[in-house]
């Protein structure tokens, strides 16, 4: 029988460790936030303890140990922090410069104006353009794999995956920014033009109030559940991510940022596969005003589909996916610009807690 002494000695022994434990991982927490940031330590953080709960879900789906039941109650109870796993600001000022780098200002008053030059000189400086352009991506490891009349694809390999990240620069000049946005924006509207959504909602949004004025407005955090229809025998593929759009009038900009993440009430299903590596960034300046035609674009994309094709057969297909997608965007887009907006009911998506209404496109229309 053990002593009531030596089970004091025990706790004090596990308590003196358990504090030295605790110590040490906020010195370590500490050091971190000085060299890189407290949101990037966050972030790594979160992402951490992503990794580790898929494994643990992994190993008991694979050892049948926990009920469907106990497997929710566990998702559910993985932590989610909006300031960690969130777009923040930053990012929407980084994707804002990165657009400017390739369409200066300069660049675009030539678009607007291009009838006021001939057609040598319009040439000559379309030329120079793109050697600026290209001169730009090269040095920042892209590499330019197709080009048309309205737009360029071009491809940077990832470190890890043998996968390729892409970015499409383009320009459309028969709709206005405005719709081509809310193509993309309004969850409603997709369901009906891509035939290859299954499931697309809105299921949570931050509860932070976010800057809306006459001249700025900012949709907050959402997190949105997709699921994308793959052809048989593969799997569906099954997106959780957050989404954060700005409206930016006075910098004439339009900006949808995505990113996967991990989140309480996106649960894995068993007959989908997750995709854990997804980023999405559209960036959209008119030519004159969001309502007017003509503007210019950026979308920077990546994700694993986990799928069993060679990297470079699934590279091929991305690769020509990537502007399908824009084209199917785009006539989405045309198709909203030929009624009058008035025309359209305006929607709304309510998350699963039914905190509050988050609008689609009467937000767009603000």
């Amino acid at each position: 029988m053990i002593s009531d002494s030596l089970i004091r000695v025990l706790s004090i022994q596990c308590n003196f460790h358990a504090i030295q434990r605790i110590r040490r991982a906020s010195q370590i927490y500490t050091l971190y936030t000085r060299l890189y940031g407290e949101r990037t330590v966050n972030t790594m953080l979160s992402r951490f303890w992503h990794r580790m709960r898929t494994r643990i879900l992994h190993l008991l789906r694979s050892q049948s140990v926990a009920s469907k039941s106990y497997r929710f109650l566990l998702a559910n109870a993985a932590f989610f922090s909006w300031e960690a796993s969130g777009i923040s600001s930053e990012e929407i000022n980084k994707a804002i410069d990165d657009f400017r780098n390739v369409f200066s200002d300069s660049d675009q008053k030539l678009d607007i104006h291009s009838n006021q030059f001939n057609k040598s000189t319009n040439s000559l400086n379309e030329c120079k353009r793109f050697k600026c352009r290209e001169n730009l991506l090269k040095d920042d490891g892209w590499e330019l794999i197709i080009i048309r009349s309205n737009f360029q694809v071009w491809r940077k390999p990832t470190t890890t995956s043998g996968l390729y990240q892409y970015k499409v620069f383009g320009s459309f000049f028969d709709i206005p920014a405005r719709v081509f946005f809310i193509a993309q924006y309004d969850t409603e509207y997709r369901k009906q033009w891509d035939k290859l959504v299954i499931k697309l909602d809105v299921i949570d949004k931050e509860k932070k109030e976010t800057p809306q004025f006459d001249d700025y407005m900012d949709s907050g955090n959402e997190i949105v559940h997709w699921v994308m229809h793959y052809p048989f025998p593969m799997y569906s593929r099954e997106y959780c991510f957050v989404r954060r759009a700005v409206i930016d009038k006075k910098n004439n900009v339009m900006i949808l940022i995505s990113r996967a993440v991990s989140h309480p009430s996106c649960i894995q299903s068993n007959g989908y596969v997750r995709v854990e590596q997804y980023e999405s960034q559209m960036v959209i300046k008119p030519h004159r005003s969001f309502d007017e035609n003509g503007f210019d674009y950026t979308l920077t994309y990546f994700d694993d589909p986990k799928s069993a094709f060679p990297s470079p057969a699934y590279n091929w297909m991305a690769c020509s996916g990537v502007p399908e997608f824009v084209d199917k965007v785009h006539n989405a887009a045309v198709a909203i610009n030929g009624n009058s907006k008035n025309k359209f009911v305006k929607t709304e998506t309510r998350s699963s807690h039914g905190n509050q209404g988050i609008s689609n496109r009467e937000w767009g229309y603000a």
